[in-house]
């Protein structure tokens, strides 16, 4: 982050809003955050150069940043640290650098005043030109009247790029266009969202990852697992996607633990305690076999470290820094932590799982913390989320855990969206609802807790071309293991 006090802030008059938004997304950049702008939305040099700069050095800090604006844009010192001051005068008219930067909806607003302002200067421009070409021509002529309308459209696209802020509906042919661009971007793909190896049919019926998934099943049969193991098999398939697992329920450590013993598969006790025998050379009481196990796995986590971003609950709060049901922003907190992980990474799509639904904190839509209804917190908890799902594109993948009703506490959930929470309503505002439960036992005897599980994993609803259908699978606790069998 920037030192506020190491540079000397000049005192400056007020500025316009122009300047203002170019100094917000500057600060932004310098702290390694903002996607959508470009060198050429700025009017000031020395933010053209510092978009330039970040664009190639998407990890670096504000220190690296800095110099290699001097070193590779022929900037002086002088004018790099005046325009540093600048930007923390302006950013600390924001209350401050670091709340700023977690603002993703003031971020927002910002390059959306700089967009708009780029393209009213394209468009002066174009005006302009055009007008030139009107007295150049001789009246009367071709070359007159073609101008001559040229600049009429000029004037007509100056006009209202200067309200473009204002939101509009589309028209439907510009609807029609959006959606034939993507068909066509997608010409050629084997799916439409994310891949994920290590469950073919799965990804198979779900045309690729995508959207928001309500994954639900009782407690204790995989379901935070199979969110694992599917987003570490995305990852390692494709160089341009991350993983960002937020819990609201387990700390960090618990969560990257339950992750080495997964892709070390090894019985998790074994990895907090090791087998009752004297430590290793490695500081841990494992055989050589389990060691080994162990170190591959910590090895694998290690190169993919860049691409892998695993929240717990004893993080979100203090990184987003803002509620989830801010009005300024849907689901903020965990927008801004995606928005770095993409931005760290270079990864162009995410694969991101929140575990849980139910304990999400989220305020009412007045405010307050009484909910009249667990139901209806629910919905408004996958409402953001599909509102995340929006800002971040339809394409990538959200999955959200959730439990089912009490009512279904025996892990019998038959395969009916009412399990969420005892609602279909939940189930049906997302993009896809996938049930797990138990395969029926050929016993009454009370199973045991540790044995393999057999699991039907139905894809109750789904969107755009997914399919409805039941997968036969196996979890294995003492392994943390979960695969397809059918």
């Amino acid at each position: 982050m920037i030192d506020e006090n190491s540079i000397e802030v000049p005192s400056l008059p007020t500025l316009d809003r122009r300047a203002f938004a170019e100094g917000v997304v500057a600060a932004a950049l310098l702290n390694g955050a903002v996607y959508g702008i470009e060198p050429h939305h700025f009017e000031m040099p020395e933010a053209a150069a510092l978009c330039r700069v970040r664009r190639t050095m998407p990890s670096a800090d504000a220190e690296e940043i800095i110099e290699k604006m001097i070193s590779n844009e022929g900037l002086s010192r002088e004018a790099v640290d005046d325009f540093v001051g600048l930007v923390i005068d302006i950013a600390q008219r924001e209350n401050g650098v670091r709340h700023l930067v977690r603002d993703p909806a003031t971020l927002d607003r910002c390059v959306m005043k700089l967009q708009q302002h780029a393209r009213m200067r394209e468009t002066a421009a174009q005006e302009t030109e055009a007008k030139q070409r009107v007295f150049e021509a001789a009246p009367g002529t071709t070359e007159w009247i073609s101008a001559r309308l040229d600049y009429a459209r000029a004037i007509t696209e100056t006009t209202s790029s200067r309200f473009s802020i204002v939101k509009q509906s589309k028209s439907f042919a510009s609807a029609l266009d959006a959606t034939l661009d993507r068909l066509k971007s997608l010409q050629g793909e084997k799916r439409i969202g994310v891949d994920s190896p290590a469950f073919p049919l799965l990804t198979e019926s779900l045309f690729g990852w995508r959207g928001v998934i309500v994954l639900a099943s009782g407690a204790g049969i995989g379901k935070t697992t199979l969110c694992l193991s599917a987003g570490f098999s995305a990852v390692a398939a494709d160089p341009e996607v991350c993983l960002v697992f937020f819990s609201f329920e387990m700390p960090t450590s618990t969560l990257i633990a339950r992750t080495i013993a997964q892709i070390a598969k090894m019985d998790e006790r074994m990895l907090y305690v090791g087998q009752g025998i004297k430590k290793n050379a490695d500081g841990f009481a494992l055989g050589n076999d389990q060691q080994k196990r162990l170190n591959e796995a910590v090895e694998i986590l290690r190169r993919l470290d860049h691409r892998i971003s695993i929240v717990g609950n004893d993080e979100i709060g203090s990184v987003g820094g803002v509620p989830l049901d801010d009005p300024r922003g849907s689901c903020a907190a965990l927008e801004e932590i995606i928005r770095r992980s993409k931005m760290r990474s270079g990864c162009r799509r995410a694969f991101v799982v929140v575990d849980y639904l139910q304990v999400i904190p989220m305020r009412t839509p007045d405010g307050g913390s009484e909910w009249q209804s667990d139901i209806d917190r629910d919905r408004y908890a996958i409402s953001g989320l599909c509102r995340l799902r929006d800002r971040m594109g339809i394409d990538d993948p959200i999955v959200v855990i959730s439990q089912v009703t009490k009512a279904s506490s025996a892990n019998t959930i038959g395969g009916d969206l009412r399990s969420i929470m005892g609602t279909a309503s939940t189930g049906y505002s997302a993009d896809a609802a996938i049930l797990i439960d138990r395969k029926a036992a050929d016993t009454d005897a009370e199973p045991d807790p540790s044995a393999p599980v057999d699991l039907l994993v139905k894809i109750a609803k789904g969107r755009d071309c997914m399919i409805r259908r039941t997968i036969e699978m196996r979890f294995d606790p003492k392994t943390t293991e979960i695969k397809e069998t059918k």
